[in-house]
């Protein structure tokens, strides 16, 4: 996984008393079968200001020796590793960014090579720009059962001012598209603290995410990360983040999500009964994972690695 809170997405990184290790070279042993996985895609339409994971522009040349390169990773954990997958998770950048084709390539993979007789949760982070029916259906067919949506706001406004490439009315339509395609478990991704955001703002985006009543909301503060244009605006004094307003508007979230029945069980996490991310609840609480892709980060045995960037589009699986 990522070596820090994703504000692009619903997963963060287990924290624990691990000993980190960041020579991805060793092989530390496993208490038992690894039971989860977390699949890096870095490819993004467009690079949003405030993000600092890791990632790319899309480029077609390169995502199809990418999807090959992700399972020789496969192959090399596989072999070092006994895996039973309980959950897999694919972040990103926007792993809906892979076309139709790509994504059945890389997800039938998965099948080939792990035994899913035990998987619980498949979770892929989409953006409402990169859905579409067909994927959403291909995506099902292929046992994915949790969709993570990054709306981040329902304010055209604000969409514009956080670089993403749809509007409003995208957002609602791919959700719709993803419970046409059978989807019962699906995430919104919504930001709070952002540039010129009002209280009103904040709230109306709440109300509009509970009317579509999806069973998890994540509900992140906007932090200014090193690396980003964001940051380097906030260094310049241009944009200027108001910790008090930001806390005022985390208690209204509180607020508002447990009186509209969504259970807080992380900061910024709230899930319906039975709808809590199995995948990141695991990660939290110091389960082994294995991270596979470009800047992927594993816990195993209370040791920590991750998947240097370079060349890793021409790495071997031996």
């Amino acid at each position: 996984m990522s070596n820090s809170a994703n504000h692009n997405s619903s997963v963060v990184v287990a924290a624990g008393p691990a000993a980190f290790s960041r020579n991805a070279g060793d092989t530390p042993a496993a208490t038992g079968p690894i039971r989860h996985l977390y699949v890096h895609i870095p490819f993004c339409a467009r690079i949003c200001p405030y993000c600092a994971f890791y990632k790319d522009l899309l480029d077609r040349s390169q995502t199809a020796r990418f999807c090959e390169a992700i399972l020789r990773d496969l192959d090399k954990q596989c072999a070092a590793f006994a895996i039973s997958a309980k959950t897999i998770y694919f972040g990103g950048g926007t792993p809906t960014a892979l076309t139709t084709s790509q994504l059945e390539f890389l997800l039938g993979g998965f099948h080939q090579r792990l035994d899913l007789s035990t998987l619980e949760e498949w979770t892929i982070e989409a953006n409402p720009g990169s859905v579409s029916a067909r994927k959403a259906a291909l995506l099902r067919k292929l046992k994915v059962n949790r969709i993570s949506l990054g709306v981040q706001s329902w304010d055209d406004r604000l969409l514009t001012i956080l670089g993403r490439e749809h509007n409003a009315s995208q957002a609602e339509k791919s959700f719709h598209t993803l419970r046409d395609a059978g989807f019962r478990n699906i995430n919104i991704d919504i930001m709070f603290g952002l540039p010129d955001q009002s209280t009103e703002q904040w709230k109306a985006t709440l109300e509009k995410t509970i009317t579509l009543q999806p069973e998890h909301i994540s509900a992140y503060c906007l932090t200014y990360e090193e690396d980003t244009e964001f940051f380097l605006r906030q260094s310049r004094g241009e944009l200027k983040p108001n910790p008090d307003c930001d806390a005022g508007l985390f208690e209204m979230t509180m607020s508002i999500l447990e009186a509209a029945g969504y259970q807080q069980y992380e900061i910024s996490n709230y899930a319906r009964p039975g709808f809590s991310s199995v995948h990141n609840r695991a990660c939290w609480s110091g389960k082994d994972y294995l991270g596979i892709g470009p800047s992927a980060f594993s816990t195993v045995g209370m040791r920590r690695s991750f998947q240097a960037i370079t060349n890793w589009l021409d790495r071997k699986s031996h």
